[in-house]
């Protein structure tokens, strides 16, 4: 009875892992980026932020189309919610991450997982970062079941 009520316990605990929601989120409806960044944070956390490879795979596997991502403007070294930029993946064959004009914004390419440059009052479909809390960590924890049969 006692393994029976410890796998319980342990199924309780793993649970919430499997339902864990998607860090990044494609949303197909067409958008500036000046409002696919309001809708992301009405919903979410903000427009996608790639820290490195990894993340930039994870989206580029999530589009269906073009999507916009959370650069803008000069220099490039702002994300949406101001973290400093410190990976780049530009299309070599613009100048993406080099001459920028004012009204610059970043998407990803569908094609090639690549990021250039697009007027920023164009509408593409964009990608929203969900920002999950870190979980706060328990010093002590004591559970005691009492199974009447």
């Amino acid at each position: 009875m006692k393994v029976i009520q410890i796998l319980f316990f342990l199924l309780m605990l793993m649970l919430p892992l499997a339902f864990r929601p998607s860090k990044f989120i494609f949303v197909s409806t067409l958008m500036t980026w000046d409002d696919a960044k309001n809708h992301c944070r009405s919903l979410y956390t903000d427009l996608a932020r790639v820290n490195n490879e990894t993340e930039n795979t994870e989206i580029y596997a999530l589009l269906p189309r073009n999507a916009w991502i959370g650069l803008y403007r000069r220099p490039w070294s702002p994300w949406s919610d101001h973290t400093p930029t410190n990976f780049a993946n530009w299309d070599a064959s613009q100048l993406g991450g080099l001459d920028p004009t004012p009204l610059s914004c970043g998407a990803v390419n569908t094609t090639t997982g690549l990021w250039f440059n697009v007027n920023c009052e164009e509408k593409h479909n964009f990608i929203c970062q969900n920002l999950i809390p870190p979980r706060s960590r328990v010093n002590d924890f004591r559970v005691t079941f009492k199974l009447f049969v």
